[in-house]
Order: C-alpha cells, then structure tokens, then sequence
C-alpha cells in the first residue's frame, strides 16, 4: 500500500483509504459523516488492544458500481496492510447493501452512500423482520420458514420467533427433547449470524397457551407479510441454512500455479503452516484460514477464490467471509468447526 502506514496505525485506531483505479487516499473527514461512492473501494482498518484473538479488523468494502480493477486494487491493498501488520488480525469482505454490524458499528451504527448522480441513499442498522421458524418433531426436525398467516401452534412442534431485540422459543407441550436443542440451535445461529449476539434469547416452557397469543399477537403486528396470493403460495417455506451442514475445504496450489478447493470428507484434519481451509458453517458465513507459510500465490489470490467458490456453489456472493490468520482466530471461529471430531493445528 503506498502510504506512510506506519506513521498512520502509530496514531489512530480507525483508518479510512479510498480506492480507485489510481490508488489509495487516506481520508481525513469525519469518518461518522463519509458518503461512501457506490463507484468506489474502501479498506477499513480498526486497532484494538487484545492479547488474545485479532489484533486488528481489516474491512474491505466494495461499492455495487466498483470495477473489477479498483476491486483488485482494494485487495492488493488488504494484502499489504495484513503483510504490513505481521498477519496478526482478520479481513472481512464487505458487500454494499449486506455490511456486517462489525463494520456498521465503525460509523455510530448508520451509514450512507453516494453514486455518480450525487443522489445519497442512507443505510440505518439492519433489523431484520419479525419472522417465525418451525422445528416439525414428526418430519426429523425439519425447519421451515412460515410464511402465512399463523392462527394456532402444534403443540408437538418447535417454533423459534425472531422478534427483533428478542428470539423467543416456544417448545410445545408435546414436543421432545431433540426438538429443543435444535431450537436452541437455531437461536444461537440467528443471534450470532445476524444480530452479531445483540439480541437476547427467551426460552418458554410454560405457559405455552398465553405465551402461544402473546407471540402470536406480536409477530401478526409486526411482520412484513403479503396475504394477497395465499391461495397459490405454501404455508411453509423449507429453510436450508438451517438444515444445511458445515463442510471444511481444502485450498491448494497445483504444479501448474492452478488453485484447486477440495472438500475434505475426513472429521480429523490437521492445520499446518502451509495450509489454508475453507469452512462453510451452514451457508450462513464462510471462514478462511490461512496459515502462516500459506503459498504467497493464495493469500494474494485469496478474495477471488472465494467469489469464485460462491459462485460454483450458487451461493449468495454476499455471503459473510472472514479471513483469519495462524495464531490469532476469533471465538467464532473454533464454534465454525466444532463440527471436526478432532484437528491438530498450532493455535
């Protein structure tokens, strides 16, 4: 990155570049009042204080207007600031319009943008609609999505209310245990994936009649539901992130310089220096783990082998990515690979 980066992180916590197809501008505005160009990229650095974990976040956003080459310029850029800071924090991909709350809470919560037209679109803290799961005990715990009007609960079943601030669980009088634990699960996956844990879980157990028209009458206020084609469409959409399952990949650097993901069906890995996997937790986030020795031809190809992944997979190219480096992972990310029956890794 040509900059006096050392000079810059030696001051501050927050730092703000611009990209574009020339290079790179250290802003110096108030970063809470920034428009961000739809046209443009930005690399977002935050330093923290931590003995444990990452040091630092590296956000690299990118506009829906950005060209491939200011792309690849904003990704040169996270390589270098990553290289520069001794590969000791995490990078995230940042799409406008799906920016992590980690990203949005840099800017008082709320931020906004500007395209060619000078026209200025603001982006408040994402809250997501109230919405209803339910976890069906006679069909192996199958979650669904309602989408139609909901008149009464079956007391066998499970169901999990988003209600903004809350998530509320309401386990049936029928239901069984397993039923329970998936709910439980799936809160969890919904405080962490979406609210990044700002939210609070509330189990009930009793009271299930006045508990079921309490809910009820709350998510029938508040949810964003159209009733005009009820007739035609289901009662009940199936909710594949939560019925899908983690897979871990490995990514490799062929004799010819081709870079291949295989899937690793083996539960016992072993995450050595030179290594970098590629976990994908339930088609909610996707985390990279770069080793220490990983070959420079991926860390410096690294964001494009991840479009290209979701892109091959039919994945949502918005999809959450967190990179993270040997020696300095998130909580999070032991949690994304709980599901290995054992591993060896230096960390």
């Amino acid at each position: 990155m040509s900059l006096c980066i050392k000079e810059c992180i030696s001051k501050e916590k927050l730092l703000i570049w611009s990209v574009n197809e020339l290079g790179y501008t250290l802003l110096k505005e108030d970063y809470n009042k920034l428009l961000f160009n739809e046209s443009l990229c930005y690399v977002v650095f935050k330093l923290y204080k931590a003995d444990v974990g990452p040091k630092y976040d590296i956000h690299l956003w990118i506009g829906s207007r950005t060209n491939e080459r200011i792309i690849t310029n904003g990704e040169i850029g996270v390589y270098d600031l990553d290289k520069f800071m001794k590969r000791e924090g995490r990078f995230l991909r940042e799409i406008q319009g799906y920016e992590s709350i980690l990203f949005i809470s840099n800017f008082e919560n709320k931020i906004s943008y500007i395209n060619l037209k000078s026209r200025v679109v603001h982006c408040p803290l994402p809250v997501s609609p109230f919405k209803v799961y339910r976890i069906n005990t006679e069909e192996n715990n199958k979650v669904t999505q309602i989408i139609s009007d909901i008149q009464l609960l079956n007391h066998k079943d499970v169901y999990v209310f988003d209600l903004g601030g809350t998530i509320a669980v309401w386990n049936g009088p029928k239901s069984s245990v397993k039923s329970h634990v998936k709910g439980m699960h799936i809160s969890n996956i919904i405080k962490d994936a979406e609210k990044n844990g700002g939210c609070r879980i509330e189990i009930l157990n009793k009271e299930w009649l006045r508990n079921e028209l309490r809910l009820l009458d709350m998510y029938r206020s508040n949810a964003i539901i159209s009733y005009e084609n009820k007739n035609i469409l289901p009662d009940e959409v199936f909710e594949e992130r939560f019925n899908a399952i983690s897979k871990i990949y490995n990514v490799k650097v062929e004799k010819d310089f081709t870079i291949v993901i295989r899937e690793e069906k083996k539960k016992f890995l072993t995450f050595s220096k030179d290594s970098c996997f590629l976990v994908n937790s339930k088609n909610l986030e996707i985390y990279v783990w770069l080793g220490k020795v990983v070959p420079k031809h991926i860390r410096k190809q690294i964001f494009k082998i991840i479009v290209q992944y979701l892109r091959g997979m039919k994945l949502p190219t918005y999809l959450p990515v967190i990179f993270v480096n040997e020696g300095h992972e998130p909580s999070s990310f032991y949690e994304a690979i709980s599901f290995l029956s054992n591993y060896i890794a230096s960390f």
